[in-house]
């Protein structure tokens, strides 16, 4: 008799409930074991072969508790061996009871077993196949090639940095106008009157393009040119603004490093594309409707992309 999605949702739940069990464990474990520097020098030396428990003749390995790691929570993984360890070993020891017991009885024989084994095994050919395609197409030659392409087809972006005092209305807005035209300095005058979170920096926003404000702001900022102020209160949904502009410049380009993450996942697509790509002309490929009958207008359109 096939398994209920209830059932089968409950078993995979177990499995999940004994990994949660884990990094729990792995995460109070942690804690005790900030303050036991002498458990970390002390620990004895391992290797993936090292055997860790026996169930039932089975030998249980540290190479098997690496991969048991490895279904954990990221923040988890990147925890040392020792912290997990017991309980590490604790679910491993009860996953080959579970396993012993589907042998003995008979499930290995089973067609379920045979068909979701046969789909296990193409998921992981296919992940291992396209991770290591991947990994040959994203080298850091490539890297380097796609960020100095990036980078020459950027537009140069001008940016400015400025100080504002923020108030709740305009006549206060104006006041501040009136003392700045007699000679008062802009910083203290942020500091004694600005509502906003920079007034304790002398109203100091640092560097910033059109973009990252609102555009009534930017659009009074942009206007000046260095050491002069806004002559008339900036009206924004945050209240009266009076701004003074300290520099322009134009904006450094951002280095590699900036640009790793994102061209990393740019040069994956495009590698994951063109293999598929490539794949698909070299082989027969057949799509069919719903009903079994051939769909030909899907094949055709796949031709053409």
């Amino acid at each position: 008799m096939k398994i209920s999605f209830r059932m089968a949702a409950l078993a995979a739940g177990t499995v999940i409930a004994l990994s949660a069990g884990v990094a729990q464990a792995a995460s109070d474990d942690a804690g005790k074991n900030k303050q036991d520097k002498k458990a970390e020098t002390a620990a004895p030396a391992y290797t993936a072969k090292t055997v860790v428990a026996r169930v039932n003749g089975r030998e249980i390995t540290v190479g098997d508790l690496e991969i048991l790691r490895a279904t954990l929570p990221q923040q988890y993984q990147q925890l040392p061996l020792e912290l997990l360890f017991a309980n590490l070993r604790e679910q491993a020891v009860s996953r080959q009871l579970v396993t012993d017991a589907a042998d003995k009885s008979g499930l290995r024989d089973d067609q379920e077993f045979k068909d979701r084994l046969a789909v296990a095994e193409r998921r992981i050919l296919q992940q291992i196949y396209l991770t290591r395609a991947i990994e040959a197409a994203v080298t850091e030659d490539a890297l380097k090639k796609a960020y100095e392409e990036a980078v020459a087809k950027m537009k140069p972006v001008e940016e400015v940095r400025a100080r504002h005092i923020l108030v709740k209305t305009e006549d206060e807005a104006k006041k501040i106008i009136g003392e700045l035209d007699k000679g008062a300095d802009f910083a203290e005058l942020a500091k004694k009157y600005s509502t906003g979170p920079t007034g304790k920096d002398g109203g100091d926003l640092g560097y910033f393009t059109r973009g990252d404000m609102v555009a009534e702001f930017s659009d009074a900022a942009f206007k000046l040119k260095p050491g002069e102020y806004t002559k008339k209160p900036v009206k924004s949904s945050f209240g009266w603004h009076v701004i003074k502009l300290e520099d322009r410049r134009q904006k450094a380009k951002p280095s590699l490093d900036d640009m790793r993450q994102e061209l990393t996942d740019q040069l994956s697509r495009q590698a994951l594309t063109e293999l598929l790509t490539d794949l698909r002309g070299k082989s027969k490929v057949e799509v069919f409707k719903l009903d079994g009958t051939p769909d030909t207008a899907a094949g055709e359109e796949k031709k053409k992309q």
